[in-house]
């Protein structure tokens, strides 16, 4: 019988929307704030977790914002956090992900806190 693990941890910084491609002088390519987001937010990530997760996962995704409130849908935020996450190595591929939880929370600063639970069996 395997057993799942799991780890926890907690990015100080607000959430961001997941960007849709534009299009530009030179082609396709991502906002540059997104992309500044991303590397930002996945460093800060693996600081806190050294693990690569290579298999099926669960997720609870905690976003805290001042106002509880958002610019951008809760999935948009979640695609951004699991786009960084799998940037950085900490997951292997978010089409991995087995279970998706999000909630958004009004708190005294902008935070994200990220459960995974992983080394699942699952049919």
């Amino acid at each position: 019988m395997r057993t799942s693990k799991s780890v926890v941890f907690t990015v100080d910084m607000p959430p961001m929307g997941k960007a849709r491609p534009r299009m530009g002088k030179y082609g396709v390519h991502m906002p540059k704030d997104y992309m500044l987001w991303k590397q930002k937010f996945g460093a800060l990530a693996r600081q806190k977790s050294n693990l690569c997760i290579n298999g099926k996962f669960i997720i609870h995704i905690s976003i805290s914002t001042t106002s509880g409130k958002m610019r951008s849908d809760i999935d948009n935020a979640a695609g951004s956090v699991l786009d960084a996450l799998q940037d950085v190595g900490i997951i292997e591929n978010d089409r991995d992900c087995i279970g998706l939880y999000v909630d958004l929370l009004k708190d005294d600063k902008p935070s994200i806190s990220v459960f995974i639970r992983y080394g699942i069996c699952h049919a």
